[in-house]
C-alpha cells in the first residue's frame, strides 16, 4: 500500500530526529497538510520529498549518534547468534562466502580455544544491554503496550527455556538422559535446528529495535530478550560442541550453571526495565 505524504514525513521524522522534535514536526505538517488542498504530486514538487524535507531539519551530530548506537546494538544482537549459525552451515557443507563470515567463524574458534568464550559472551550481553538502557530515554511511550510485544516476548522466553532444557539434558547424560537415546543423524538435526532456532529468535530483536526508535520505547524489551537468546544460544551450543568436556568429573556443570544463570538473569532484568 502506497504511503501518504504525511505518513512518509512521519516515518522519516521519527527515524532521523529525536522524539520531541519528531513529534513537533509531525504535528506541524499534519496541521499544514490539513489546510493545504494541493495534490501529493504538487507537494513533492513544491515542498520536496519527505525524506529531504526532514533531512533539512535534522542535527547531523544527533542523527550520527543514533546510527552509531543502532549499529552497535545490532552487532551485539546478531554476532553471537550468527557465530552459532556458522558452525551449523559448515557442518552441513553450506558455503557462506569468502571473507567476513569465515573470518568470524575462525575468531570464535580462537576465543573458545583460549578459554575466552565466557568473557566474550558476557561482554556482548553487557555492551548491548548497557547501550539499550542508555538509549531507552530517547524513545517515546504512548498508550498501552503494543499488541505484538507480549507474544514475541513469550516466544523468546520459550527459546530461553529450550536452551536451559538442553543444558539439563547435557548435565544428566551420565544418568542416561534423553540425549543418549538419539542416533547420530538425529543429534545432528537437533543440533542444527537449535542453532537456527536461536538465530531466528535473536533476529526478532532487529525490527523491534527499529520500532523502538519510531513508535514506542517498550519495543526495546523484544530487543533485550533477543540479545539474551542470542548470547545464551552461543554459550549452550558451544558447550554442546565442546570436545574437551569430561562428564565424569563431579560438579563439572556448576560453572556453566552460574554462567547461564547470570546471562539469563541480566537479560530478564533488562527486559523488565525496558517494559517500564
Amino acid at each position: 500500500m502506497k504511503q501518504s505524504y504525511l505518513d512518509q514525513i512521519t516515518r522519516a521524522a521519527r527515524w532521523r530526529l529525536p522524539p520531541a522534535e519528531a513529534k513537533e514536526v509531525v504535528e506541524d505538517y499534519q496541521d499544514l497538510l490539513t489546510e493545504d488542498a494541493r495534490s501529493e504530486a504538487d507537494l513533492r514538487r513544491e515542498v520536496g520529498e519527505p525524506v529531504e524535507v526532514v533531512r533539512q531539519l535534522e542535527q547531523g551530530k544527533s542523527y550520527r549518534s543514533w546510527l552509531m548506537t543502532f549499529g552497535l546494538m545490532t552487532a551485539c544482537l546478531l554476532l553471537p547468534a550468527l557465530s552459532a549459525l556458522l558452525n551449523t552451515l559448515s557442518t552441513l557443507g553450506i558455503q557462506y562466502g569468502d571473507l567476513f563470515l569465515p573470518a568470524l567463524d575462525a575468531l570464535w574458534n580462537l576465543f573458545n580455544s583460549h578459554g575466552l568464550a565466557v568473557p566474550v559472551q558476557l561482554g556482548f550481553l553487557l555492551l548491548g544491554l548497557g547501550t539499550a538502557l542508555w538509549a531507552r530515554p530517547q524513545g517515546m511511550r504512548e498508550g498501552p503496550l503494543p499488541k505484538a510485544v507480549l507474544p514475541l516476548l513469550l516466544v523468546q522466553l520459550l527459546g530461553i527455556a529450550s536452551f536451559w532444557f538442553l543444558f539439563w539434558q547435557i548435565v544428566t547424560v551420565p544418568a542416561g538422559s534423553w540425549l543418549t537415546t538419539v542416533s547420530f543423524e538425529q543429534a545432528m538435526a537437533i543440533h542444527a535446528g537449535l542453532r537456527v532456532w536461536g538465530f531466528l529468535l535473536a533476529l526478532l530483536g532487529l525490527p523491534a529495535l527499529v520500532r523502538f526508535r519510531m513508535w514506542d520505547r517498550r519495543w526495546l524489551a523484544v530487543y533485550v530478550l533477543g540479545l539474551t537468546v542470542s548470547v545464551l544460544c552461543m554459550a549452550v551450543m558451544g558447550l554442546l560442541s565442546s570436545l574437551n568436556l569430561d562428564l565424569t568429573v563431579a560438579g563439572w556443570w556448576k560453572p556453566f550453571l552460574v554462567e547461564y544463570g547470570v546471562l539469563t538473569g541480566l537479560g530478564l532484568v533488562g527486559t523488565g526495565v525496558a517494559l517500564c
